[in-house]
């Protein structure tokens, strides 16, 4: 019984993966130039108002909400990581018990899907697709 639900939780873990990483994606692509959670919020102009500030807290935060690749897939990963482990409680397939051992689940699946997320961001359109 325990194997298929250790089979279980790494299949869901892999979906959650995937689904955040191509919501992460979805998303940074609606905050670029001229899409539509730019055009409703102006975004990018939000963006440079930060970039431009001399305060590093405004930079940071500039960075984290979509100035840099990198920093948007890391900080999406603990937002990510809620949504994963409430729903993962909800469909009673979390079997991770104890801080230690959710400490060290959190680590994997935040560096993992930072890291997934930014290969992601990175990847580039090809033509005709």
């Amino acid at each position: 019984m325990f194997m298929l639900s250790a089979i279980a939780f790494f299949l869901f873990t892999i979906i959650m993966w995937f689904a955040g990483n191509c919501i992460l994606k979805l998303y940074h692509t609606a905050i670029q130039k001229g899409q539509i959670l730019d055009q409703i919020f102006n975004w990018q102009n939000m963006l440079a108002d930060l970039y431009a500030s001399e305060k590093t807290w405004k930079n940071n935060l500039g960075k984290a909400l979509g100035d840099c690749p990198t920093c948007f897939a890391f900080w999406f990963m603990p937002i990510w990581y809620v949504v994963y482990i409430l729903l993962g409680k909800k469909l009673e397939i979390w079997l991770i018990n104890g801080i230690g051992w959710n400490i060290l689940w959190y680590i994997v699946f935040h560096s993992i899907g930072a890291v997934v997320g930014l290969s992601f961001l990175l990847t580039k359109k090809k033509d005709g697709l």
